[in-house]
């Protein structure tokens, strides 16, 4: 069975806690031909600053604003598979994210396997676009998170960092994502073999929009309501 076998294939690291998991797009008996590739792109990736090949001056000077102002909701996707490339850097992204006492205390499911992805539609509440996305990845708790102030475990806060960075790094790239967080906990832990106490905390759709649904524009509370300055008011 595919899922009773999801092999840790991307990032082990005697100072990170991070685990990155594959579920194949395709099984030929016990092996997979992308077990190794993705796996050898993060290495690639991790050795060249975050990219495949040399950055241009150009590239460098790439204002963060511009990709932030680039990322929405993507909801309809291309038949088009992600490249082991693309898909390394964005998990890079992921793994650099910054977190409480550095804990990274989660575990990303990366799904790309078509009959698990259609057996998960049902499970984030029928939302059929998700079925055109041909990578989902599954954030689960892995651990506690930094005590926050006191008050609260910041797993969540922390995995909401880790899947911004890839949702960033996504659109810089040229993919597309979506948070999703309507689903069904119990079903997707039985789907992906979850244990009791790795609960999943958001999940996202990646892949390529598809252009001919254009962007629908979201506008943004002005800075006004957001900020103040010195001490709280409003």
């Amino acid at each position: 069975m595919i899922l009773k076998t999801i092999v840790n294939a991307v990032l082990f690291d005697i100072h990170q806690t991070t685990t990155i998991m594959l579920l194949p797009d395709e099984c030929q008996g016990a092996e997979w031909k992308s077990r190794s590739i993705v796996s050898s792109k993060m290495a690639e990736v991790r050795g060249n600053g975050g990219m495949i090949g040399k950055p241009t001056k150009e590239e460098g000077a790439a204002m963060v604003l511009g990709v932030i102002k680039k990322r929405y909701s993507v909801r309809h996707y291309k038949d088009q598979p992600v490249e082991d490339e693309k898909l390394a850097q964005v998990l890079e992204a992921a793994r650099l994210a910054p977190s409480g006492c550095n804990l990274q205390p989660y575990k990303l499911i990366v799904v790309r396997d078509r009959r698990v992805i259609e057996d998960m539609v049902h499970a984030v509440g029928g939302q059929e676009f998700v079925g055109q996305a041909p990578v989902l990845i599954v954030a689960c708790k892995n651990g506690k998170g930094y005590n926050i102030g006191g008050r609260y475990d910041g797993v969540v806060v922390d995995t909401a960092i880790a899947l911004d960075h890839v949702t960033l790094q996504a659109a810089s790239l040229g993919l597309g994502t979506c948070w999703l967080g309507m689903y069904d906990g119990d079903e997707l832990a039985r789907i992906l073999d979850i244990p009791p106490e790795n609960p999943v905390i958001a999940l996202l759709a990646l892949g390529y929009p598809d252009e001919q649904h254009p962007r629908r524009p979201r506008p943004r509370k002005p800075i006004e309501e957001l900020v103040c300055w010195e001490k709280f008011s409003g």
